[in-house]
């Protein structure tokens, strides 16, 4: 996760994604100032699957803005994947269900 001592303007990745882990399909959002490939390397060593990725490139400001929205938005849907991404971290910003693709949304309508 960026430091906190990155200012509101510095660039970062907000991105939304589906894993994969046994019979448990789930999705993240999240935020990043490295690639989402790099931020979740660990996965596969943990039988983790990134199946598809969705992602905009902003600034850390307005990424934590989306990223608050969404999770409070459709926090009816959340899930806890800290049991599956302990060793990775970002249990806490998961869902269930596919929100962007079940309400139409796309990163880019909660960048401000």
């Amino acid at each position: 996760f960026p430091s906190h001592d990155s200012g509101p303007e510095s660039p970062c990745i907000l991105y939304y994604i589906k894993f994969k882990f046994e019979n448990t399909v789930f999705y993240k959002i999240g935020i990043t100032t490295l690639s989402t490939k790099q931020r979740f390397r660990k996965a596969q060593q943990y039988n983790i699957t990134l199946v598809e990725e969705n992602q905009i490139e902003t600034t850390l400001g307005s990424a934590i803005k989306a990223e608050q929205a969404i999770l409070s938005e459709y926090y009816e849907y959340r899930f806890d994947a800290n049991g599956i991404l302990k060793d990775i971290g970002g249990g806490t910003e998961c869902f269930s269900t596919n929100i962007m693709a079940k309400y139409n949304m796309e990163l880019a309508d909660y960048i401000i």
